[in-house]
C-alpha cells in the first residue's frame, strides 16, 4: 500500500511504499480501510461497506468498534496524535527555512491523509457529545500548534510588519481555519477527476503566503521557493 509517511523533524514527506510491511490485525485494517474509504466516498461509508471491503464478516468489525462513530472517534484521535508530532517545537529550537518548509509540506501530507475526517468534521461529529468534545480540543491544541511555530519564526527572522503576540494568536487561527477549509475547497475547484496530494499541498502554498508581511522577505522568499519545489515533486509524481 502506498502511503504518505512523516520523516525525521524538518524534512519533507514523500510517497513511499513497503511491500514487506508486518501484516497487520482486523482493528488496524478496519481504521486504515475507513479512511481509504470516507476520503474516496464520502459519507456514504458506514460499517458494512468497511466489512465488505476488507472480506471480514460484520461481527468480526464489531468485535473491535461497536458503531461507525467508534471507528471515526479512533480516526480522531490519531489525526490528533499525527498533527500534534509534525508540528512538534523544542522549546530553544530557532525556526530556519527548512524546519518550516517542513512544518508546513508535513502538514499537507497529514491534511491529505485524513483530508475526509477535516473537511467534514461538522458532520461526522454532530450529535455525539464525546466526539465534538475531543474535536474541539484537537482544534484549541491546533491553533497552539501553529501558534508556537509562528512566535519563533517572527521572533528570530522580524519582517517589515512587527506582529504582536495577539497578532501571532490571530494568525494562526486564520491559518488553522485555511487548513481545515482547503480540502473542501479543492474539492470544488478541481479540473480533473479527483483531487490530488498536490492540490493539497498546494493549499500550504497559499496559506505561506499569509506569514508574508511579519517575516523577513529573503527568508520568505526561500521558504515560498522551497514550498513551490515540493508541490512541483508531488506533480511530477502523479505524471
Amino acid at each position: 500500500m502506498t502511503v504518505f509517511e512523516t520523516l525525521d523533524k524538518g524534512s519533507t514527506v514523500t510517497a513511499t511504499t513497503r511491500p514487506g510491511a508486518k501484516r497487520v490485525g482486523n482493528r488496524e485494517r478496519i481504521v486504515e480501510a475507513a479512511i481509504e474509504l470516507m476520503n474516496a466516498r464520502g459519507n456514504v461509508i458506514g460499517t458494512t461497506q468497511i466489512a465488505e471491503h476488507l472480506g471480514i464478516s460484520p461481527g468480526n468489525l464489531y468485535y473491535h468498534f461497536s458503531n461507525m462513530q467508534a471507528i471515526v472517534h479512533e480516526i480522531l484521535l490519531r489525526l490528533h496524535k499525527e498533527l500534534e508530532e509534525t508540528l512538534a517545537i523544542d522549546p530553544d529550537e530557532i525556526v530556519d527555512v527548512a524546519r518550516l518548509v517542513g512544518y508546513y509540506s508535513n502538514g499537507a501530507m497529514v491534511l491529505w491523509r485524513y483530508r475526509f475526517m477535516v473537511s467534514s468534521a461538522l458532520e461526522l461529529t454532530t450529535g455525539n457529545a464525546e466526539l465534538e468534545a475531543d474535536y474541539r480540543k484537537f482544534t484549541i491544541a491546533g491553533i497552539d500548534w501553529v501558534n508556537r511555530i509562528i512566535r519563533n519564526v517572527v521572533k528570530h527572522h522580524p519582517g517589515p510588519v512587527a506582529a504582536s503576540p495577539r497578532d501571532c494568536k490571530n494568525l494562526a487561527e486564520n491559518m488553522w481555519v485555511l487548513w481545515n477549509g482547503w480540502p473542501r475547497h479543492a474539492e470544488h475547484y478541481r479540473v480533473d477527476a479527483r483531487v490530488s496530494p498536490a492540490a493539497i499541498a498546494h493549499g500550504l502554498e497559499q496559506i505561506a503566503m499569509t506569514l508574508a508581511p511579519y517575516v523577513n522577505p529573503d527568508f520568505h522568499s526561500r521558504v515560498k521557493r522551497g514550498l513551490h519545489r515540493f508541490v512541483e515533486g508531488l506533480e511530477r509524481g502523479l505524471a
